[in-house]
């Protein structure tokens, strides 16, 4: 599983690109990476966009080990907006079983199926806020 940062795009404070196969590891090492990375900061609007990721590797056991290590972060994520794009059936379950998962911390999920849907919630919740 590899992944990307865009500190400069159109889509979010950050936009993170995921390809390959997925895996727990590899989302461990993201959420590090990110969190990490020298232009991060708490309550950035995060959109993961799962489109060229084969998340079918992933068991229930991998995405609740994915939902701890997110809750683990979340001091660093503070009130984040974190949008999940997950264009196929199975990526958009997987993350939904994610999202409910973390669902009592403060950072605002959702999963959506494309990039324009991602936009569209970012600029609903930004206009609530």
């Amino acid at each position: 599983m590899t992944h990307t940062f865009d500190f400069d795009g159109d889509l979010g404070d950050v936009l993170v690109r995921t390809s390959g196969s997925a895996s727990q590891r590899g989302f461990v090492h993201l959420i590090a990476e990110l969190t990490a990375h020298p232009r991060f900061a708490p309550g950035m609007t995060i959109v993961v966009d799962h489109t060229d990721l084969d998340l079918g590797p992933l068991t229930n056991d991998d995405i609740r080990g994915v939902a701890r290590t997110t809750k683990a972060v979340e001091d660093q994520l503070q009130s984040a907006l974190l949008v999940v794009v997950a264009p196929t059936m199975l990526g958009f379950a997987l993350s939904r079983m994610w999202e409910a998962l973390v669902d009592e911390l403060a950072i605002q999920t959702r999963v959506v199926a494309t990039p324009e849907e991602a936009a569209e919630w970012i600029r609903t919740v930004r206009a609530g806020s």
